[in-house]
């Protein structure tokens, strides 16, 4: 009977203990799988480039050491289970045959009854199946707890951002940027979605800083954003979308502080074209709608998709405007993709427009129809960051961004003779002798 007493605490601590093992190793199985799964992912969307560079037996030697590990934790795994299935049996079977041994000698030497004996080992085999179901219990709760403890701090975890706010009864499109700060390190965004938002920026740790950038556009203002790669210029737009905030100043539309107003709402007066649009699997037409509350009428779709010159190639797909464009538009060539995403920037017929090179894959007369398209747009704030030529003249105002600060402002006419970073760049003095 005490053998029998010590022996379900006992079993209970081994899976305890046995079950902590396995939800380590459950957790690093897990992690193993979503390093395989990345790389299988990201293959899969640059195959392209995969070919192209003769990387296939790169890529194919990395899934196989990730996949290699995985199998590796999941081995590890079954052996921690199999050797405490092994224990707990061998505890159980042990104990077992003590009653027997014990229970027989004592039927033997007169002490009980051969039918105490069968009913004791009857209520043995009924408590012994309790254990086993208390035993796995433990080993699963145990083998749970990392997971669970990641999506408890999941649901525990306190937005960075309030999204709600004031809704202004008028917008005029008003931009200023008051000493405003940032750097990706200090806000805590060593994620891979804010590397991913640093890809047109330098490589370096500085990519991105924004130092006590001072800057105002007037409603309606045609303003370009030039200056070398790594300065921060990306950064700015995302600051106006307020995809981040700013660790230091103010971000001010219409003189209201940004981070007081409803993030939803001033969306809604925001269009945004990245310089690698994000096209889904569906129809041109349910791309160039995609959030917005309701679909644009055909004459509205009609008139953005000629905007954006993205009306010829659409009439030549086979279905027109139902004819889906395939995951992130990869039926489309980069300028259709560009010119796709400024449609839709312009069906959500915005206040504030915003432009990451979105003209970078277009060809000479396409950028011009763009940029001519964009002209008409009289009440509409535009502000683009731009590297060609073309895209900056096109501007009313110019600003240069280096090293996160602004160090020039003013017409590309003012710039191109004030002997700065913007006359250096674009116009170079000619060498006589070349």
């Amino acid at each position: 009977a005490l053998a029998l007493a010590l022996r379900a605490p006992l079993l209970l601590q081994l899976a305890t203990r046995a079950g902590r093992v396995v939800g380590q190793l459950n957790a690093r199985q897990t992690s193993a799988m979503n390093v395989a799964n990345a790389i299988a992912a990201e293959t899969l969307r640059e195959s392209r480039a995969v070919a192209a560079l003769g990387a296939r037996q790169q890529v194919v030697a990395e899934y196989r050491a990730a996949v290699g590990t995985y199998t590796d934790v999941v081995a590890q795994t079954l052996l921690a289970e199999t050797v405490l299935r092994f224990t707990s049996l061998l505890i159980k079977s042990v104990s077992e045959w003590v009653l027997l041994v014990w229970g027989l000698a004592s039927v033997r030497a007169g002490r009980i009854s051969i039918g105490l004996l069968m009913a004791f080992y009857a209520y043995e085999r009924k408590f012994s199946q309790g254990t086993v179901v208390l035993q796995n219990m433990a080993l699963e709760l145990q083998s749970m707890r990392p997971t669970c403890a990641r999506y408890f701090e999941l649901l525990d975890r306190e937005p960075r951002m309030s999204y709600n706010g004031t809704v202004p009864r008028t917008f005029h499109g008003e931009i200023e940027l008051r000493n405003v700060s940032f750097d990706f390190a200090q806000h805590g965004l060593a994620s891979d979605a804010a590397k991913r938002d640093r890809r047109h920026e330098r490589a370096d740790e500085d990519a991105g800083t924004l130092q006590g950038v001072n800057l105002k556009i007037r409603p309606g203002e045609v303003v370009a954003i030039a200056g070398p790669s790594g300065g921060g210029k990306s950064t700015l737009l995302l600051l106006l979308l307020r995809l981040y905030d700013p660790n230091g100043g103010q971000v001010l539309l219409d003189g209201a502080d940004l981070r007081s107003l409803d993030v939803a709402w001033f969306r809604s007066h925001f269009g945004y074209v990245p310089q690698e649009p994000a096209l889904l699997d569906r129809s041109v037409a349910d791309n160039v709608a995609f959030g917005m509350p309701s679909p644009p009428p055909p004459s509205a779709l009609s008139h953005v998709l000629q905007l954006a010159g993205a009306d010829a190639f659409v009439d030549a797909l086979s279905s027109g405007i139902d004819s889906r464009v395939g995951e992130g538009g990869r039926s489309l060539s980069g300028g259709q993709r560009q010119r796709l995403a400024l449609a839709r920037a312009l069906a959500r017929r915005p206040r504030v427009l915003l432009l990451d090179e979105a003209t970078s894959a277009l060809d000479a007369e396409g950028e011009r129809h763009v940029l001519a398209a964009l002209r008409t747009l009289n009440a509409t704030t535009t502000v683009m960051v731009a590297h060609r030529l073309s895209a900056v003249l096109s501007a009313d105002r110019v600003v240069v961004v280096v090293g996160g600060k602004v160090v020039e402002s003013g017409t590309p006419a003012e710039l191109s003779t004030a002997g700065g970073w913007f006359q250096r760049n674009f116009f170079p003095p000619i060498d006589p002798e070349r």
